[in-house]
């Protein structure tokens, strides 16, 4: 009996290409795509102005037309003000909604809040608006570190965390984990009770291993978890992605280490895409592959995420 054509053969594995637009409002109030160097959006000037590389919503469309398979908002400020009163964010998602046909996911400070009236507010109201305005997909960040912090340290799953309460409600593929750790250097790796990695290049004293440090609140706070840690415990909670940054690894002109990547695509078995990447890189998760681009050379390539 004759085969049929292509039978036999392993079928190609899926890949989506994920732009992801880090969003703030600049200091006249607009909300603006910005670029960081190791998360400092500013441009070293003497007006020290927060990059503008675009209009969210525009450069959100171009992306569409490009061929982009996801599109994501960062608002990298959103951890400091009440997520339901940034009435522009939620703007951008409605306007992006209308024209862009894939799916969007939208982060920061996505936590339960209490307002200056006294009126509590769950995570998962203000995930429902952000889906409600459109969102396909809901980033956690800083919430995401405390919820597995807890979780680690009592071993009890509350129901009340963020990702359990939205996992549960919209479904664990609803929820991207942002992870944004800091390589900390060790001498040996018996010095932390954390995973480490051998690098590839030498720490300052000649240290030949590294923990990633995870951090809070756009960055500056480092918290003690290691980025493994997290990812695993992330999962546990109800997380179905995890897009995974590095602090010094964000610029044009640094990679992000392959043994870094490496922890994830071994051990943690989750959906991935990663960020601080300067070229296109192809990683196997779940049974389908992520190509996340990201840092082209120059920055007026806006159009392919910078």
């Amino acid at each position: 009996m004759a085969k049929k054509p292509g039978e036999g053969k392993a079928s190609k594995l899926a890949k989506r290409v994920i732009a992801c637009l880090d969003v703030r409002t600049n200091d006249k109030g607009d909300l603006v795509v910005t670029k960081g160097d190791q998360y400092d959006v500013r441009e070293h000037t003497k007006e020290n102005e927060v990059r503008n590389l675009g209009k969210p919503v525009d450069l959100a469309g171009q992306y569409y037309k490009d061929g982009a398979d996801e599109v994501s908002f960062l608002n990298i400020t959103g951890f400091r003000d009440f997520p339901l009163g940034d009435l522009p964010m939620i703007q951008v998602l409605r306007y992006t909604s209308e024209n862009v046909f894939v799916p969007l996911t939208v982060g920061g400070g996505i936590r339960d809040f209490t307002d200056s009236t006294g009126r509590y507010y769950s995570s998962l109201e203000v995930a429902s608006e952000y889906f409600r305005s459109g969102a396909d997909k809901i980033s956690i960040g800083s919430d995401a570190v405390y919820a597995a912090e807890e979780y680690l340290k009592t071993g009890v799953k509350t129901g009340k965390t963020s990702l359990e309460q939205i996992s549960r409600v919209y479904g664990n593929q609803a929820v991207v984990v942002s992870i944004v750790p800091r390589r900390v250097y060790v001498k040996d790796p018996n010095d932390v009770q954390l995973k480490t990695i051998r690098v590839s290049s030498p720490g300052p004293n000649g240290e030949e291993y590294a923990w990633y440090q995870c951090t809070v609140n756009g960055g500056p706070e480092g918290r003690p978890i290691g980025a493994y840690e997290l990812a695993k415990t992330v999962k546990e909670l109800g997380a179905g992605e995890i897009l995974l940054n590095c602090i010094d690894c964000d610029d044009k002109y640094n990679y992000v280490s392959f043994s870094y990547i490496s922890l994830y695509f071994f051990f943690i078995k989750s959906s991935l895409f990663f960020s601080s990447l300067k070229h296109w890189f192809l990683t196997k998760s779940n049974g389908h592959c992520v190509i996340h681009v990201i840092d082209l050379t120059e920055c007026d390539k806006a159009f392919v995420r910078l």
